[in-house]
């Protein structure tokens, strides 16, 4: 009997960063072919503060502040209802408000925010429970 050798492949991609000047011509970055990204774009905020602002919404004066004091942050479901079963996919901490947020997967394909409680763990089967009782 002859086993053969499995071949891995390395999950990354070479891909070329879009033109935004002249220096990013010569980019160059890795690409996960995973779709691994815990921090799905749909599920996460960035505050717009009103400052510089007029009365009608328009712009009168930039922002002349960094974008690192302006993160982006989870949305949080805190009127979470659902009781699928599902698991804690990861934890997400918030800096600015210092709460902690679970990264919760579904059976039905849901994936949402929740807040973290003490009793949380990761990769356990959970299903919680609702706000009625079952009769």
């Amino acid at each position: 009997m002859k086993v053969s050798n499995p071949i891995f492949k390395v999950p990354l991609k070479l891909t070329k960063k879009s033109v935004t000047s002249g220096g990013s011509r010569q980019a160059f970055f890795f690409k996960n072919t995973f779709p691994l990204n815990l921090k799905y774009k749909k599920l996460m905020i960035k505050p717009v503060y009103k400052a510089g602002r007029n009365n009608t919404g328009r712009v009168v004066v930039n922002s002349k502040k960094s974008k690192l004091c302006n993160p982006t942050r989870p949305k949080v479901n805190y009127n979470f209802r659902t009781k699928n079963l599902g698991f804690i996919g990861g934890f997400f901490f918030i800096p600015n408000i210092n709460k902690l947020a679970s990264f919760l997967m579904l059976s039905s394909g849901a994936i949402t925010f929740v807040p973290s409680t003490t009793t949380h763990e990761l990769f356990t089967l959970t299903r919680f429970k609702g706000i009625m009782r079952d009769s």
